[in-house]
């Protein structure tokens, strides 16, 4: 039933909980999308900074990643990787997973990054962690990637 209560219409009964249970399904929806960022690496920033590129094998248990060197990417394919890395579309944050498979390791002059399909983090030469995100990213893709550089 509906009534008119000055000017404001108050839903009673079945109404009253669908709108309700679309209010909270919107708001649950929203909280869910809302933890995640958008991110693309940038080539430029990439082509001036990676000083070479290896595609590593990965496993966490708990605590920082250890790795093992799988393939070591030629410094002729080195930019050909760097524009396929720029095109892939990251989101950042979201649940905390488990880090284990192949991942991408880009090193730098000072440090290294490994990018996985659930985590991108960068660390010291020495192994320390600077700073790390959850992501996520369409599996397609970084496999793709990781597929197309693992064997050259």
């Amino acid at each position: 039933m509906i009534r008119l209560a000055r000017g404001v219409i108050s839903f009673h009964g079945k109404e009253e909980k669908m709108k309700k249970v679309s209010l909270l399904l919107i708001l649950l929806l929203l909280l869910l999308t809302g933890c995640l960022k958008p991110f693309m690496y940038d080539l430029e920033t990439l082509t001036e900074e990676v000083i070479s590129a290896e595609i590593v094998e990965i496993d966490e248990e708990k605590g920082l990643p250890e790795f093992e060197s799988v393939n070591k990417v030629d410094d002729e394919r080195l930019n050909d990787l760097l524009v396929d890395l720029s095109l892939i579309n990251f989101d950042l944050g979201g649940k905390p997973r488990t880090t284990r498979g192949y991942a991408l390791k880009l090193n730098y002059v000072d440090s290294y990054e490994l990018i996985c399909e659930t985590f991108i983090g960068l660390f010291k030469l020495d192994g320390e962690f600077i700073k790390g995100q959850d992501s996520n990213v369409f599996p397609d893709d970084f496999n793709y990637l990781i597929q197309k550089y693992i064997s050259t």
